[in-house]
């Protein structure tokens, strides 16, 4: 099992399929031109399912596909095929887009774990945040996967002065859906420019919220990174994710492996290890993993002091959320 010196089990994978998005939010991929990790560099389909078992075997239960878009990879369904044969739990993370195109291939595989990602409702800032005028078909995949039966979660980045006065548009939006929302603290990678002042805290979202409903606190799963909440009078189920002023890295159980082979152990973290080089080396990768859990920070990679936290973040090294697969 992959134990670090905390004592957390680490049994949930979460494999970047590829660093290319047909979206560019400025959270996450905000420069002009997307820069591509070349053909070469990335994990094709028979190393992404040879490391993936050597995790299974170290206890593994859940493997997460994401991206960038992981419906961008040509040989998605291929990847899909091959990692049922691990018996294994699959989600995938989205932008949406590609959803129509796939839906009845993921009933067939019976994968119905989707986070989607939407960070508004209204097209023109929908287009502000993304560059991009697909909003109308973005909700209309949200329907198709609704009268599909699926029950997804949908992650919107709340934002400062961009999207927190969407909030009660989103809960009232999610009414007749089969939806979990989850309100996601701003959160810092390079080249997305945050500050303090982007943050719309857990606080903040709750204290929204209860301008205008009542809601109660709900048992949160094991190893959960979101506090959940429903509201009674309209059945809507909510969370909020709170990275940034409230971590939940207490039990955090997570692993994530690049679209290049990269390990690493915290979103926060400003280090990775190599597996995909080992593995082409023909190199046990065994080590490689117990050594970056052993060397995984208590907290959010070992940026605890808040005083310190933004300028840390703008001196020292990082990788795009694009990169890193979220």
């Amino acid at each position: 099992m992959i134990i670090d010196n905390f004592n957390r089990v680490h049994n949930y994978l979460r494999i970047s399929l590829t660093n290319n998005c047909n979206f560019q939010c400025l959270y996450c991929n905000p420069e002009e031109k997307i820069s591509e990790i070349s053909n070469k560099k990335i994990m094709t389909k028979k190393e992404i399912f040879e490391i993936s078992s050597f995790f299974v075997k170290m206890g593994v239960k859940k493997i997460r596909l994401t991206g960038g878009e992981p419906f961008l990879r040509k040989d998605f369904k291929e990847i899909i095929s091959s990692l049922k044969k691990l018996n294994v739990e699959i989600g995938i993370t989205t932008n949406g887009f590609f959803i129509d195109k796939y839906v009845d291939f993921l009933i067939e595989n019976n994968i119905k774990i989707i986070n989607l990602s939407l960070d508004t409702l209204d097209e023109k800032k929908f287009f502000s945040i993304t560059k991009r005028n697909f909003l109308k078909k973005i909700l209309k995949n949200i329907r198709i996967l609704a009268k599909k039966n699926f029950y997804f979660k949908v992650n919107v980045v709340v934002m400062k002065g961009i999207n927190e006065n969407e909030i009660f548009d989103f809960i009232k939006w999610a009414e007749n859906l089969p939806i979990k929302l989850r309100f996601i603290e701003y959160m810092p990678f390079k080249g997305n420019k945050w500050t303090w002042n982007d943050v719309f805290s857990y606080k903040d979202i709750l204290n929204k919220i209860s301008e205008k409903y009542d809601f109660e606190k709900i048992e949160d799963e094991k190893n959960d990174t979101s506090k959940n909440f429903f509201i009674s009078k309209n059945k809507v189920k909510f969370a909020v994710i709170s990275s940034i002023s409230n971590s939940f890295c207490e039990t955090c159980n997570r692993i994530r492996i690049s679209s290049d082979g990269q390990l690493q152990n915290c979103l926060f973290s400003r280090q990775t290890f190599d597996l995909l080089g080992s593995y082409r080396s023909k190199k046990n990768i065994i080590p490689i993993i117990l050594k970056a859990f052993n060397e995984k920070h208590k907290e959010r990679g070992g940026l605890t002091e808040f005083i310190n936290f933004e300028k840390k973040l703008q001196t020292e090294t990082g990788r795009k959320m694009t990169n890193i697969g979220g």
